[in-house]
C-alpha cells in the first residue's frame, strides 16, 4: 500500500483539477505516471522534488506538461532509456540525480543490471540550480542537454561509458566538475572504480567561470582539452590518471586561488607542474 501514499497525498492536495502547481511527488509505477496527465492536465510546476523510483517505469509521456521542478529531480534504478516525455521541462531547482543514489552500493556486482540512459528528451532544460549527479550509470556523452545554460556542478561517479562532455555546447555557467571514484568494500570484493573511458573535457568550451576541477581514477583521461578558456580556478585535484602526461588545455591558466593536489604518478612525468605551483 505504501507505493500509493504519495499519489493519494497528491490527490488530496490538488482538489481543484485546474491548478498549475503541484507538491513534490514520488512515482513508483508506470500507471501512476500515466494517470498524472489525465488527472492533473494543468499542472506545469512541481513545487518540490520529483522522484522516479519504480522498476516498471519505462516512459514519461504522462509528465509532458511539466515545465518546472522547484526541488530536485531524482531518477533511481529505473528501466528508462531516455527522458522522452519531458520535452517541456525547462528548470530544475535542486539537484538532478541520474542512476543510483550517491553513496549506495554498486549493485551490478551482485547480478543487477547496470543502468544505461541518454539525456534525449531534455532539450528544453535551461537551468539546473544544483548539481547534475550521475552515479553508476552508462551514457556516452551529454547529447540531449543542448539547451542547458547553467548548472552548479557536474559529478560523475563510475560512469564507465562516458567519453567527454559533448552535448553541453550552450553551457556557460558551471562552478565545479568532479570525476569521482566509487569505493567498494564488500566481503571478497574490494576496489576503487572511476570513470574508465573519459578522455578529455571537450564540450565545456563555453564555460568561463569553472572553479573546481577534480579528476579521480580516470585511467583514459589524456588532457584538459575543452578548458582552454579558463584563466583562474580555485581547486585542481588529480589522482590515479595514468594517461594524463601533461596539462594541455590549461595553457591560459594564470591563477589557482585555493588547492592544488597532484598524484605521485603525474608529478614524476611532467615538469609543467612547477608552473602550476607558481600560480598558487
Amino acid at each position: 500500500m505504501k507505493k500509493y501514499y504519495a499519489l493519494i497525498i497528491l490527490v488530496l492536495s490538488l482538489s481543484h483539477i485546474g491548478i498549475a502547481q503541484c507538491p513534490g511527488i514520488s512515482f513508483y509505477t508506470q500507471g501512476q505516471i500515466d494517470s498524472f496527465s489525465i488527472n492533473f492536465p494543468s499542472c506545469t510546476t512541481i513545487d518540490g522534488s520529483l522522484e522516479l523510483l519504480g522498476d516498471s517505469i519505462t516512459n514519461l509521456a504522462g509528465l509532458q506538461m511539466v515545465e518546472r521542478v522547484n526541488g530536485s529531480f531524482i531518477t533511481g534504478r529505473t528501466p528508462l532509456i531516455d527522458f522522452s516525455g519531458l520535452e517541456n521541462l525547462k528548470y530544475i531547482g535542486g539537484d538532478f540525480v541520474v542512476g543510483s543514489y550517491i553513496g549506495t552500493p554498486d549493485l551490478s556486482f551482485f547480478g543487477f543490471p547496470k543502468t544505461s540512459i541518454s539525456f534525449e528528451g531534455l532539450e528544453s532544460l535551461d537551468t539546473i540550480n544544483g548539481t547534475l549527479y550521475a552515479n553508476n550509470v552508462n551514457f556516452t556523452d551529454f547529447t540531449g542537454l543542448s539547451g542547458l545554460k547553467s548548472a552548479k556542478g557536474i559529478q560523475l561517479l563510475r560512469c564507465e561509458e562516458t567519453i567527454n562532455f559533448d552535448g553541453l555546447d550552450q553551457l556557460s555557467s558551471l562552478h565545479s566538475v568532479v570525476l569521482g571514484k566509487f569505493l567498494l568494500y564488500q566481503p571478497g570484493i574490494q576496489g576503487s572504480f572511476g570513470n574508465s573511458k573519459i578522455k578529455d573535457f571537450s564540450g565545456l568550451s563555453g564555460v568561463n567561470n569553472l572553479k573546481i576541477i577534480k579528476a579521480l581514477d580516470c585511467p583514459q583521461l589524456q588532457s584538459f582539452s575543452g578548458l582552454n578558456q579558463l584563466t583562474s580556478i580555485q581547486t585542481l585535484q588529480i589522482e590515479s590518471c595514468p594517461s594524463l602526461h601533461n596539462f594541455t588545455g590549461l595553457n591560459n591558466l594564470v591563477e589557482i586561488s585555493g588547492k592544488l593536489q597532484i598524484g605521485a604518478t603525474m608529478k614524476s612525468r611532467d615538469t609543467s607542474i612547477f608552473r602550476l605551483h607558481l600560480l598558487l
